[in-house]
């Protein structure tokens, strides 16, 4: 065998017990765990041996939990160690709530008190928190109402002794808005999120979450409530401005109200201009938690006069004021020998609105068959009636007679150009004009009695005086001639 090879078999042999006498001393001392799972540890003095799995697991369950699988051997004493100590991060009680715990086993050696030598090893308990499951019952579709809603919330696996001491809180996060609350009160869909809380709410996990909704679980939702947007009805006259519409809404709940819940407020354009009924409809407007829904509202656009055509004749009538979109008058002449003309004398003889010196000259009906008016109160309406032919030398007034038999006189007109136009507070009834001698003429013929009537008063006086002095005279002679002659 030649040097070379011999000397790469004593090599390999080397190696070989070099190993083997590791291995031995590895088992001795103990640092190597066995399958990972056991550890040892060995002090030469004494000779003791720990070993226990490297780490353990538990759940929590109310009261303590201890360290097992610990063996302490002493293999140079004729007597293994009876006693040794256990710790829990440093404390000889066993550790109750969940969490991690370094496990400390320590083996006295040698000798007490003071002096004494220990043999310790390290090991990892960890206690788990009980698993609980949530259970969500109830609707999980509200309405907005103003107040807070939620869904129906408990759990399972708590132990009893702890149920005081352990809750389920839910949260609701609505993502659109990135709000996360406990309380949700405003419209939104909201997912829904669990935390325990309490004193030893750490001992406990959420493992599962069950849900009696199949549709949308684990979620809540307020739906947006109506409301209602009306518009308002308003009337206008035609050629005026038109006035500024506004709405009436409906439907809000507890405080709320349109100035601080509608982030956006809805408007009433109006575009029509024309005389007619017109329909007006709310539009746009927004909020957060309602829902616009819209009704619309009528405009009215009244006219400023109608005209009216007296049959058989030229002459015709317009009333000016404000009447309803398609109101219609008819008129009539009445003759001055009419049954109509004669009921009209009757009823204005005692109000002594016309006297002996007033002359009928013509009377006209005017009223509605359609429509109205609607022209305010404390506003007359203007009559005109055209292709009036009326006599200069003459003074004229208007009685009117209304609906209600009311007697008005009205001696301010105007005529030009054949048209009459006058103001009257009646919207039908009966026109009668008079004419009447000018007052020049009165006062002349007033006159002209109170001459005649001094004239005939002078002549009287005359024929008087010269009556008495014939008798005086008569009586004169008389006497001239021997006075009285008695017979007797």
């Amino acid at each position: 065998m030649s040097m070379s090879a011999l000397n790469k078999r004593l090599s390999f042999a080397l190696i070989v017990l070099a190993a083997a006498a590791f291995l031995v001393a590895g088992a001795l001392l103990g640092v190597f765990a066995s399958d990972g799972s056991v550890k040892a540890s060995a002090l030469e003095a004494g000779g003791i041996v720990i070993t226990a799995p490297a780490s353990q697991k538990a759940v929590y369950n109310g009261s303590g939990i201890g360290y097992t699988d610990i063996v302490v051997t002493h293999y140079n004493a004729p007597v293994p160690p009876t006693e040794y100590s256990v710790f829990y991060n440093g404390s000889t009680a066993l550790p109750v709530n969940a969490g991690e715990y370094t496990v400390t086993v320590s083996v006295p050696v040698e000798g007490t008190g003071e002096g004494m030598s220990q043999v310790t090893e390290d090991f990892t308990l960890t206690i788990e928190p009980r698993p609980v499951i949530v259970h969500i019952q109830g609707a999980n579709v509200f309405t907005y109402s103003g107040n807070p809603v939620s869904r129906t919330i408990s759990v399972t696996g708590i132990l009893q002794q702890d149920d005081a001491a352990v809750n389920v809180v839910a949260s609701y996060t609505d993502a659109d808005k990135g709000v996360t609350t406990v309380t949700p009160v405003d419209a939104g869909v909201y997912d829904m999120s669990f935390e325990l809380t309490g004193t030893l709410a750490d001992n406990y996990s959420i493992n599962d979450i069950t849900d009696d909704r199949t549709d949308d679980p684990e979620t809540l939702t307020v739906l947006k409530r109506a409301l209602t947007v009306t518009a308002n009805s308003a009337e206008a006259v035609f050629g005026e401005p038109i006035p500024d519409l506004g709405y009436t809404v409906t439907g809000f709940v507890g405080d709320d109200n349109a100035e601080d819940d509608l982030t956006e407020l809805p408007v009433v354009n109006v575009t029509a201009t024309e005389v007619g009924v017109h329909t007006v409809t709310p539009s746009g407007g927004f909020s957060e938690n309602y829902t616009l829904n819209y009704v619309p509202g009528t405009l009215t656009i009244n006219a400023t006069e109608v005209s009216i055509s007296m049959p058989d004749s030229v002459i015709t009538m317009e009333i000016g004021g404000v009447f309803a979109p398609g109101t219609e008058y008819t008129g009539n002449i009445y003759g001055k020998d009419s049954k109509e003309v004669d009921e009209l004398k009757d009823h204005i003889r005692n109000y002594r609105v016309a006297d002996w010196t007033s002359i009928m000259e013509a009377v006209f009906y005017y009223g509605p068959v359609s429509g109205g008016d609607k022209t305010p109160d404390d506003k007359p309406l203007t009559v005109s009636i055209k292709n009036l032919t009326l006599d200069a030398s003459k003074d004229y007034f208007i009685v009117v007679v209304d609906s209600y038999g009311v007697v008005t006189k009205i001696t301010k007109y105007s005529y030009i150009n054949g048209t009459m136009t006058f103001d009257t507070y009646a919207s039908d009834g009966a026109i009668m004009i008079y004419s009447a001698f000018h007052n020049t003429i009165i006062i002349s013929l007033v006159v002209c009695g109170v001459v005649l009537f001094l004239i005939l008063l002078m002549i009287a006086a005359a024929v008087k005086y010269r009556n008495d002095k014939r008798e005086a005279d008569a009586k004169k002679r008389g006497r001239k001639n021997g006075g009285k002659k008695y017979r007797w």
